[in-house]
Protein backbone atom coordinates (compact mmCIF):
# COMPACT_ATOMS: atom_id res chain seq x y z
CA UNK A 1 0.00 0.00 0.00
CA UNK A 2 1.41 3.32 -1.06
CA UNK A 3 2.11 5.27 1.98
CA UNK A 4 0.99 8.76 1.63
CA UNK A 5 2.14 11.70 3.30
CA UNK A 6 0.46 14.83 4.78
CA UNK A 7 0.35 18.28 3.39
CA UNK A 8 3.78 19.92 4.25
CA UNK A 9 5.72 16.08 4.45
CA UNK A 10 9.04 16.38 2.46
CA UNK A 11 7.55 19.34 0.48
CA UNK A 12 10.27 21.66 1.86
CA UNK A 13 13.03 19.21 0.20
CA UNK A 14 11.44 18.68 -3.21
CA UNK A 15 11.18 22.55 -3.42
CA UNK A 16 14.82 23.11 -2.59
CA UNK A 17 15.38 20.49 -6.25
CA UNK A 18 12.97 22.56 -7.90
CA UNK A 19 15.06 25.86 -6.91
CA UNK A 20 18.10 24.30 -7.48
CA UNK A 21 17.14 23.19 -11.21
CA UNK A 22 15.73 26.39 -11.60
CA UNK A 23 18.77 27.81 -10.88
CA UNK A 24 20.90 25.89 -12.88
CA UNK A 25 18.67 26.39 -16.03
CA UNK A 26 18.90 30.17 -15.52
CA UNK A 27 23.06 30.14 -15.48
CA UNK A 28 22.60 28.90 -19.42
CA UNK A 29 24.08 26.05 -20.68
CA UNK A 30 27.09 24.44 -20.40
CA UNK A 31 29.67 23.51 -23.19
CA UNK A 32 30.39 20.57 -24.38
CA UNK A 33 33.75 19.38 -24.08
CA UNK A 34 33.96 17.34 -27.05
CA UNK A 35 33.58 20.36 -29.30
CA UNK A 36 36.43 21.70 -28.36
CA UNK A 37 37.33 25.26 -27.86
CA UNK A 38 35.76 27.92 -30.02
CA UNK A 39 37.82 29.25 -32.87
CA UNK A 40 39.12 33.05 -32.70
CA UNK A 41 37.52 35.30 -35.12
CA UNK A 42 39.84 36.76 -38.09
CA UNK A 43 41.99 39.58 -37.59
CA UNK A 44 40.75 42.81 -39.32
CA UNK A 45 43.35 42.61 -42.13
CA UNK A 46 42.51 39.28 -42.98
CA UNK A 47 39.32 40.01 -43.54
CA UNK A 48 39.70 43.10 -45.65
CA UNK A 49 41.57 41.15 -48.17
CA UNK A 50 39.30 38.12 -48.21
CA UNK A 51 36.55 40.43 -48.99
CA UNK A 52 38.03 42.98 -51.47
CA UNK A 53 37.55 42.60 -55.72
CA UNK A 54 40.39 42.52 -56.96
CA UNK A 55 41.09 45.20 -60.12
CA UNK A 56 41.43 44.00 -63.81
CA UNK A 57 43.82 46.30 -66.41
CA UNK A 58 39.95 47.99 -67.57
CA UNK A 59 39.25 49.02 -64.21
CA UNK A 60 42.90 51.06 -64.31
CA UNK A 61 42.35 51.99 -67.68
CA UNK A 62 39.01 53.83 -67.51
CA UNK A 63 39.80 56.55 -66.13
CA UNK A 64 42.30 57.88 -68.15
CA UNK A 65 39.90 56.54 -71.04
CA UNK A 66 37.21 59.10 -69.83
CA UNK A 67 39.21 61.99 -69.30
CA UNK A 68 41.15 61.62 -72.56
CA UNK A 69 37.47 61.30 -74.25
CA UNK A 70 36.01 64.40 -72.62
CA UNK A 71 39.58 66.35 -74.20
CA UNK A 72 39.00 64.90 -76.89
CA UNK A 73 35.12 65.94 -77.05
CA UNK A 74 36.12 69.70 -76.16
CA UNK A 75 38.64 69.87 -78.76
CA UNK A 76 36.52 69.08 -81.21
CA UNK A 77 33.27 72.09 -80.33
CA UNK A 78 36.32 74.54 -80.27
CA UNK A 79 37.61 73.47 -83.94
CA UNK A 80 33.82 73.47 -84.81
CA UNK A 81 33.57 77.08 -83.28
CA UNK A 82 36.38 78.31 -84.72
CA UNK A 83 35.58 76.94 -88.18
CA UNK A 84 32.19 78.58 -88.13
CA UNK A 85 34.20 81.88 -87.14
CA UNK A 86 36.50 81.48 -89.37
CA UNK A 87 34.05 80.67 -92.09
CA UNK A 88 31.50 83.94 -91.15
CA UNK A 89 34.53 86.08 -91.44
CA UNK A 90 35.35 84.68 -94.52
CA UNK A 91 31.91 84.86 -96.21
CA UNK A 92 31.80 88.39 -97.87
CA UNK A 93 35.16 87.93 -99.17
CA UNK A 94 34.00 84.40 -100.45
CA UNK A 95 31.03 86.34 -102.28
CA UNK A 96 33.44 88.93 -103.36
CA UNK A 97 35.15 86.41 -105.63
CA UNK A 98 32.69 84.84 -106.60
CA UNK A 99 31.57 88.12 -108.23
CA UNK A 100 34.24 89.07 -109.59
CA UNK A 101 34.95 85.65 -111.13
CA UNK A 102 31.58 85.71 -112.21
CA UNK A 103 32.29 89.14 -113.94
CA UNK A 104 35.33 87.80 -115.47
CA UNK A 105 33.52 85.36 -117.21
CA UNK A 106 30.77 87.68 -118.46
CA UNK A 107 33.43 90.13 -119.93
CA UNK A 108 35.07 86.89 -121.41
CA UNK A 109 31.93 85.64 -123.09
CA UNK A 110 30.89 89.25 -124.56
CA UNK A 111 34.84 89.47 -125.82
CA UNK A 112 34.38 86.07 -127.60
CA UNK A 113 30.43 87.12 -128.80
CA UNK A 114 31.76 90.15 -130.13
CA UNK A 115 34.60 88.39 -132.16
CA UNK A 116 33.32 84.98 -133.01
CA UNK A 117 29.39 85.68 -133.06
CA UNK A 118 27.47 85.06 -135.88
CA UNK A 119 26.47 87.95 -137.67
CA UNK A 120 23.46 88.03 -140.30
CA UNK A 121 22.77 91.38 -141.74
CA UNK A 122 19.36 92.33 -142.17
CA UNK A 123 17.83 90.75 -145.23
CA UNK A 124 17.84 92.11 -149.17
CA UNK A 125 14.82 92.52 -150.73
CA UNK A 126 13.96 92.48 -154.86
CA UNK A 127 10.91 92.09 -156.58
CA UNK A 128 9.98 91.43 -160.26
CA UNK A 129 7.38 89.96 -161.97
CA UNK A 130 8.56 86.47 -161.05
CA UNK A 131 7.80 87.08 -157.15
CA UNK A 132 9.88 88.57 -154.55
CA UNK A 133 13.61 87.27 -153.49
CA UNK A 134 15.41 87.79 -150.32
CA UNK A 135 19.23 87.64 -149.42
CA UNK A 136 21.36 87.55 -146.95
CA UNK A 137 24.96 86.16 -145.45
CA UNK A 138 26.92 85.18 -142.33
CA UNK A 139 29.92 87.44 -141.67
CA UNK A 140 30.43 85.93 -138.26
CA UNK A 141 32.78 83.05 -137.02
CA UNK A 142 29.93 80.75 -136.03
CA UNK A 143 27.00 79.00 -137.29
CA UNK A 144 24.13 80.81 -137.39
CA UNK A 145 21.06 78.83 -136.47
CA UNK A 146 17.28 79.05 -136.44
CA UNK A 147 17.25 82.12 -139.13
CA UNK A 148 13.85 83.02 -139.89
CA UNK A 149 11.38 85.44 -141.74
CA UNK A 150 8.28 86.60 -142.37
CA UNK A 151 6.95 89.05 -145.45
CA UNK A 152 4.15 90.89 -146.06
CA UNK A 153 3.03 91.80 -150.15
CA UNK A 154 0.29 94.45 -150.84
CA UNK A 155 -0.04 96.19 -154.00
CA UNK A 156 -1.90 99.97 -153.61
CA UNK A 157 -3.04 102.60 -156.38
CA UNK A 158 -0.85 105.71 -156.67
CA UNK A 159 -1.35 108.67 -155.75
CA UNK A 160 -4.34 107.21 -153.46
CA UNK A 161 -2.73 104.15 -151.86
CA UNK A 162 -6.10 102.31 -151.35
CA UNK A 163 -5.50 98.66 -151.13
CA UNK A 164 -6.21 96.37 -154.20
CA UNK A 165 -6.74 92.95 -153.34
CA UNK A 166 -5.71 91.11 -150.35
CA UNK A 167 -2.41 91.11 -148.52
CA UNK A 168 0.19 88.33 -149.48
CA UNK A 169 1.84 86.22 -146.80
CA UNK A 170 5.08 84.31 -147.07
CA UNK A 171 7.66 82.46 -144.36
CA UNK A 172 10.71 81.35 -144.08
CA UNK A 173 11.25 78.35 -142.43
CA UNK A 174 13.99 77.99 -139.94
CA UNK A 175 17.05 78.19 -141.85
CA UNK A 176 20.92 77.51 -140.63
CA UNK A 177 23.50 80.04 -142.74
CA UNK A 178 27.20 78.74 -142.79
CA UNK A 179 30.20 80.88 -141.50
CA UNK A 180 32.50 82.02 -144.98
CA UNK A 181 34.35 79.57 -146.67
CA UNK A 182 32.28 76.34 -145.82
CA UNK A 183 30.37 74.32 -148.01
CA UNK A 184 27.85 75.30 -149.18
CA UNK A 185 28.28 78.72 -148.40
CA UNK A 186 27.73 81.35 -145.76
CA UNK A 187 24.59 83.24 -147.88
CA UNK A 188 21.19 82.64 -147.96
CA UNK A 189 18.61 83.18 -150.54
CA UNK A 190 14.94 82.64 -151.14
CA UNK A 191 12.53 83.47 -153.93
CA UNK A 192 9.04 83.40 -153.03
CA UNK A 193 6.60 83.62 -156.04
CA UNK A 194 3.67 85.95 -156.79
CA UNK A 195 0.82 84.42 -158.54
CA UNK A 196 -2.03 86.45 -157.65
CA UNK A 197 -1.12 88.86 -159.97
CA UNK A 198 -2.39 88.69 -162.91
CA UNK A 199 -0.57 90.30 -166.35
CA UNK A 200 -2.33 93.21 -166.22
CA UNK A 201 -1.85 94.03 -163.04
CA UNK A 202 1.75 94.02 -163.84
CA UNK A 203 1.26 96.24 -166.06
CA UNK A 204 -0.56 99.15 -164.39
CA UNK A 205 2.68 98.66 -161.65
CA UNK A 206 4.85 99.28 -164.30
CA UNK A 207 3.35 102.39 -165.71
CA UNK A 208 2.96 103.76 -162.40
CA UNK A 209 -0.76 103.76 -161.67
CA UNK A 210 0.41 101.22 -159.07
CA UNK A 211 3.33 100.15 -156.26
CA UNK A 212 3.74 97.56 -154.27
CA UNK A 213 5.26 97.35 -150.61
CA UNK A 214 7.23 94.42 -149.06
CA UNK A 215 7.26 94.10 -145.05
CA UNK A 216 9.82 91.83 -143.40
CA UNK A 217 10.25 90.66 -139.53
CA UNK A 218 12.92 88.28 -139.50
CA UNK A 219 15.45 87.03 -136.55
CA UNK A 220 18.74 84.07 -136.04
CA UNK A 221 20.51 83.09 -133.17
CA UNK A 222 23.90 84.43 -132.63
CA UNK A 223 25.57 80.87 -131.58
CA UNK A 224 26.44 82.15 -128.49
CA UNK A 225 22.03 81.19 -126.92
CA UNK A 226 21.06 84.88 -127.73
CA UNK A 227 18.02 85.40 -130.64
CA UNK A 228 18.78 88.43 -132.73
CA UNK A 229 16.37 90.34 -133.83
CA UNK A 230 16.10 92.43 -137.00
CA UNK A 231 14.52 96.09 -137.20
CA UNK A 232 10.98 95.55 -139.36
CA UNK A 233 11.89 96.49 -142.88
CA UNK A 234 8.98 98.17 -145.21
CA UNK A 235 10.00 98.78 -148.75
CA UNK A 236 8.10 100.29 -151.47
CA UNK A 237 9.09 99.12 -154.66
CA UNK A 238 8.26 101.71 -158.67
CA UNK A 239 9.12 100.58 -161.79
CA UNK A 240 10.47 104.52 -162.98
CA UNK A 241 13.54 104.68 -162.02
CA UNK A 242 15.34 105.43 -165.20
CA UNK A 243 14.58 105.70 -168.90
CA UNK A 244 16.93 103.52 -171.11
CA UNK A 245 17.03 104.63 -174.77
CA UNK A 246 18.60 103.00 -177.72
CA UNK A 247 18.66 105.36 -180.67
CA UNK A 248 16.26 107.47 -179.44
CA UNK A 249 13.57 105.03 -178.51
CA UNK A 250 12.52 104.01 -176.06
CA UNK A 251 13.03 100.64 -174.80
CA UNK A 252 11.25 100.18 -171.30
CA UNK A 253 11.31 101.16 -168.12
CA UNK A 254 14.18 99.56 -165.41
CA UNK A 255 14.21 97.12 -162.78
CA UNK A 256 11.83 98.16 -159.89
CA UNK A 257 13.51 100.53 -157.11
CA UNK A 258 12.72 99.68 -153.56
CA UNK A 259 12.03 103.27 -151.35
CA UNK A 260 11.75 102.61 -147.48
CA UNK A 261 7.85 103.75 -146.60
CA UNK A 262 6.32 106.85 -145.68
CA UNK A 263 7.64 110.42 -146.89
CA UNK A 264 10.70 109.36 -148.24
CA UNK A 265 8.54 107.12 -150.96
CA UNK A 266 6.22 109.69 -151.16
CA UNK A 267 8.72 112.51 -152.44
CA UNK A 268 10.66 109.75 -154.80
CA UNK A 269 7.32 108.75 -156.36
CA UNK A 270 6.32 112.40 -156.92
CA UNK A 271 9.30 113.09 -158.62
CA UNK A 272 9.48 109.91 -160.62
CA UNK A 273 6.55 110.68 -161.99
CA UNK A 274 6.93 114.37 -162.79
CA UNK A 275 10.03 112.98 -164.30
CA UNK A 276 8.60 110.42 -166.33
CA UNK A 277 5.97 112.82 -167.67
CA UNK A 278 8.70 115.23 -168.56
CA UNK A 279 10.18 112.32 -170.61
CA UNK A 280 7.12 110.78 -171.92
CA UNK A 281 6.24 114.27 -173.41
CA UNK A 282 9.89 114.60 -175.08
CA UNK A 283 9.35 111.12 -176.57
CA UNK A 284 5.90 112.24 -178.14
CA UNK A 285 7.72 115.47 -179.62
CA UNK A 286 10.55 113.50 -180.95
CA UNK A 287 7.92 111.34 -182.84
CA UNK A 288 5.94 114.16 -184.51
CA UNK A 289 9.34 114.99 -186.12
Amino acid sequence: MEQGYLPGDNEPTQNAENKTNQSSNETGPSLNPALGESKPYPSECHYKVSCKTEKNWWDKLKPWVEIAGIGLLALYTGFTIATFWQIRKQTPKIAESADAAARAADATMLQLKGTQAAVVAPFKITIDTEGVKIQTGNAGHVIAENVTAGLTVTRRTWPAKKLLGSVIRFTLQPQRIDIPGSIPGNDLTKKFPITEFTRADWEAIQRGEQFLTVELVGSYEDGFRDKITWPAQCQSFIFLSQLIWNNGHNQGWGSPMPYDCGRTFDIEMTATMKQRKEVEAGIQKERKK
